[in-house]
């Protein structure tokens, strides 16, 4: 895959990531990243970047955990709703 260099700023740093993803996509995920440690500087005293940055992944970790669980029950719901309305018409 072709790699591009994106440059970003995250919390006031700059810095050059290589992505196969498209440009914007990367910009993207580099303000989110910034969102978040900017969120945890509001609702701490920590001024250490590295705690920040630990911090703001705790949380994105967090977020990616419980929607993935949810993403699987909704799809585990729905896998038994398919399979309910299949029963009848195997019998046939």
């Amino acid at each position: 895959m072709n790699q591009q260099r994106v440059e970003v700023e995250i919390f006031g740093a700059n810095y050059t990531i290589k992505s196969d993803e498209n440009p914007e996509y990367t910009v993207d995920l580099a303000k989110f990243v910034d969102s978040k440690m900017r969120d945890i500087t509001q609702h701490t005293d920590t001024v250490s970047t590295g705690k920040i940055a630990i911090l703001a992944a705790i949380h994105i970790a967090d977020e990616l955990f419980k929607t993935k669980k949810n993403l699987e029950y909704k799809v585990e719901r729905l896998l038994r709703k398919i399979d309910t309305k299949l029963k009848p018409l195997e019998g046939r």
